[in-house]
């Protein structure tokens, strides 16, 4: 039987967020095409995607990393090693910044290049992370960004810019597909039911948003929309309800919102849902209000679903929506709350701006031409150097 290609994916996270959403989407590509993926993560504690990994067959490997003090100890670089070892893998391929930063000493074990992904500008690597992501850029032969704005802030942390890869985040257009108008309405009632007390009207418009109850996603900014949505027409007060999927250090202080703005019955925090291709196909519209981002998935997830989306114009999102949404300047409240109203009001509007996000999504962030992306950029980085950095031979099936 012919070997696969073996990767050996590196992160700090593997939560339900961006970055661990995107190693599982590319976990799953990898496996399509027959390549075997492992994942060795650093966090101290399981993590959400850790059993849905496991139950499709990736190997997740634990060495948790409190700092990365850590790391000097012989102790762990120890085990590190052995654990390199036994995969032997043709390419390390690190996420998110301690995760880097420890492939970057994994990548020491083994002859197999050194790939970064970057998936965010502006929030892992300032101050002393720069400086130290700069003395250990040499050690890196390739570089994916998510976004223009990922790319220019690798470049500014040493790594040289014919080695990047822009590559957007892609989603699973068949698992994240728009619903016709019986199966919609059918699911959002179950969605209404399930999150929202008492009877929701009919006509009922679901607005959401998905990400971590952080600061960076500005659900703060989502709640006032939703506050002055429902105060400023009073047809749409009883027809407009608010989720936002998502679990973090916010939690509190959102609930709080929500309770002095009288929002109690409006808007829910379900909190963490493991596949939100259950929730996004039944949305109405869909916002992102993030004071940063590079490329949301849950944003391509949702134009995939056939959401009309509204988003602030942050990282690369107005080059994402195109045509096929509603970019606002960064924080416009008045202007959230105004294309809330107008899409609310105008079903047949919304249903419009859904369609042309499908389409986009299918031709432009499709899974499979995102993942087919991606081992591009192994296999160019291995080249004619394939099967000499190990002691076997194989190709990347394309």
């Amino acid at each position: 039987m012919k070997e696969h290609a073996k990767i050996l994916i590196v992160t700090s996270t593997l939560t339900g967020g961006g970055a661990g959403n995107h190693i599982l989407s590319l976990c799953r590509y990898l496996r399509s095409v027959s390549i075997d993926p492992f994942v060795l993560t650093i966090a101290a504690r399981r993590q959400e995607l850790e059993e849905r990994l496991e139950s499709e067959g990736v190997p997740i490997l634990r060495h948790p990393l409190r700092s990365l003090i850590g790391i000097l100890s012989r102790k762990y670089r120890s085990g590190l090693r052995r654990t390199v070892e036994s995969v032997d893998p043709d390419i390390v391929h690190a996420h998110q910044y301690h995760g880097e930063m420890t492939a970057r000493v994994a990548a020491r074990y083994t002859r197999a290049p050194l790939v970064v992904t970057r998936h965010s500008s502006g929030l892992e690597f300032s101050g002393t992370r720069r400086a130290l992501a700069r003395i250990a850029a040499g050690r890196i032969g390739a570089a994916i960004a998510v976004s223009g704005d990922a790319a220019r802030e690798a470049v500014s942390t040493g790594v040289p810019a014919a080695k990047i890869s822009v590559i957007p985040n892609g989603v699973d257009t068949l698992r994240f597909r728009a619903l016709d108008g019986p199966e919609k309405a059918a699911r959002k009632r179950e969605i209404l039911g399930e999150y929202f007390p008492g009877d929701c009207p009919p006509d009922t418009v679901l607005v959401g948003a998905a990400g971590a109850l952080k600061p960076v996603k500005n659900h703060a900014l989502f709640l006032r929309v939703a506050s002055r949505a429902v105060r400023a027409d009073p047809s749409l007060r009883e027809r407009l309800r608010f989720i936002v999927a998502g679990e973090g250090e916010l939690r509190g202080e959102l609930e709080s919102q929500i309770a002095s703005a009288g929002l109690a019955g409006h808007v829910a925090l379900p909190g963490y849902i493991d596949g939100l291709d259950d929730l996004l196909p039944c949305l109405d519209i869909f916002l992102v209000t993030s004071r940063s981002e590079g490329v949301p998935i849950a944003l391509l997830e949702a134009m995939s679903s056939g959401a009309a989306c509204v988003a602030g114009d942050v990282g690369d999102i107005a080059e994402i929506l195109g045509d096929a949404g509603l970019v606002m300047r960064p924080g416009d409240e008045d202007g959230f709350v105004e294309a809330v109203g107008r899409l609310a009001a105008d079903g047949a509007g919304r249903t419009e701006i859904g369609r042309r996000a499908r389409v986009r999504a299918l031709e432009r962030f499709d899974v499979e031409i995102w993942g087919a992306r991606t081992v591009s950029v192994y296999e160019k980085l291995l080249g004619g150097a394939w099967g000499e950095h190990a002691s076997r031979r194989r190709a990347i099936p394309r």
